[in-house]
């Protein structure tokens, strides 16, 4: 009864194990890592704050209210008076001003959409190494397995008198270095896991499986998609309206105050015969003005260094677009060679690779080759597969870069 509940406990155990698992393909993983990763939200907050820089447009100088008491008017020495002014700029600034906030606000989206295809490429990247690395370890895995049943074939050979010391100490070596490749692969694979985790912000155990993204049409480069560009052309569009910006501040300021005061003691009228003025009696006013900038040399410097800023922007622009579509050309060309190459390497030498196996197999059971001789064929059959995997990695690889620069998650 005892053995039968630990056997259900280890049962249930392997359960719950089993379904803590997360099954993740690389858009999924994407998705996770958009929704989670840290460095995305931080993107994503300063967005935010960048649209509430836009209403600082809207912001003038702080209303100066002033207040004098005491003997001014004549030899009374209670009299006050109180003012009220305010300095405006002048609409066309606060326009200008607008438009570079909302400038700034849309390279900050832009940003932030570079941030987003990078870490999907990262994403992509990781899990095309990890799928890699998991394809090896199970093709070693497989190699292992035909290794130990050599070294026990020649083990057996050599203590009936038929085999060798040396093949039954070549075969026992090489399934050791197998197997010091596996814990490679293993700690390997388990590192790999641990970083992409940390990158998806996720605890749970996963189980990865590969699903092949849908590559976007291979025709000319187009740069309306892609992270870079976007981001450039915001950074153009941010300084024209720098330019703008500095160009308005010629424009005067705008003064209005107001003042209520109290004259006690002086006359209330033109007339001799007006009655004496007291506290209660306010004389008050208006006044208007321009804060006119006469020296316009500074400013002057500052517009031109806006321009030069601007058309400094618009070169790396042209070149990063001529350096893109240069770049796009020889990676579809490339692709294209290496999807090629994969497809040819898997109709005609994954299957010559397996016939490898197969007869060696055969051959060392009816004792027709050497233990030497079935090492050199199962490792040529080895290294065919090794390629296999090789070619596939890169060919993700490379498909993951045509995502990157398309702009695609």
């Amino acid at each position: 009864m005892k053995k039968r509940m630990i056997l259900l406990s280890g049962f249930c155990l392997s359960l719950l194990y089993t379904q803590a698992q997360v099954v993740l393909t690389p858009d999924s993983a994407v998705r996770q890592a958009l929704r989670a990763n840290g460095n995305i939200r931080a993107k994503q907050y300063e967005v935010l704050a960048q649209k509430q820089q836009i209403k600082q447009a809207a912001e003038i100088n702080p209303t100066q209210i002033s207040w004098q008491h005491g003997q001014y008017n004549s030899y009374v020495k209670t009299d006050n008076n109180f003012t009220v002014s305010q300095t405006l700029p002048f609409p066309f600034t606060m326009i200008a001003k607008k438009q570079a906030y909302e400038a700034a606000y849309g390279e900050s989206g832009a940003s932030l959409k570079l941030a987003e295809d990078e870490l999907a490429y990262s994403v992509r990247n990781a899990c095309a190494k990890l799928l890699y690395l998991q394809e090896k370890q199970t093709l070693y895995a497989r190699q292992d397995s035909l290794f130990k049943a050599l070294e026990s074939a020649a083990a057996l050979r050599y203590k009936s008198g038929e085999g060798s010391y040396l093949n039954w100490q070549q075969a026992k070596a090489k399934r050791a270095d197998i197997a010091i490749q596996l814990a490679q692969l293993d700690q390997e694979i388990k590192n790999e896991k641990a970083t992409l985790k940390a990158v998806l912000r996720m605890d749970d155990a996963f189980e990865l499986i590969w699903e092949e993204a849908i590559i976007p049409a291979m025709g000319e480069f187009s740069s309306t998609q892609n992270g870079s560009i976007q981001v450039m052309q915001a950074q153009v569009f941010r300084a024209e309206s720098e330019v703008r910006l500095e160009k308005s501040h010629f424009w005067p300021g705008l003064q209005f105050s107001y003042f209520n005061q109290s004259l006690i003691g002086g006359p209330t009228g033109s007339d001799f015969s007006a009655p004496i003025a007291v506290p209660s009696d306010r004389f008050q006013g208006f006044g208007i003005g321009l804060s006119i900038p006469l020296w316009a040399g500074p400013q002057m410097a500052r517009v031109k260094s806006a321009k030069l800023q601007q058309e400094a922007a618009y070169h790396t622009l042209n070149q990063q677009e001529t350096e893109l579509k240069t770049e796009w050309t020889n990676l579809i060309n490339t692709f294209m060679v290496a999807k090629g190459n994969l497809n040819s390497f898997e109709q005609e030498s994954v299957p010559l690779a397996y016939e490898l196996q197969k007869q060696a197999l055969m051959a060392n059971q009816q004792g027709d080759i050497s233990a030497m001789e079935y090492l050199y064929q199962i490792n040529d059959a080895l290294l065919l597969l090794d390629r296999q995997i090789q070619l596939n990695y890169q060919t993700r690889i490379l498909s993951n870069h045509i995502l990157l620069l398309n702009g695609t998650h």
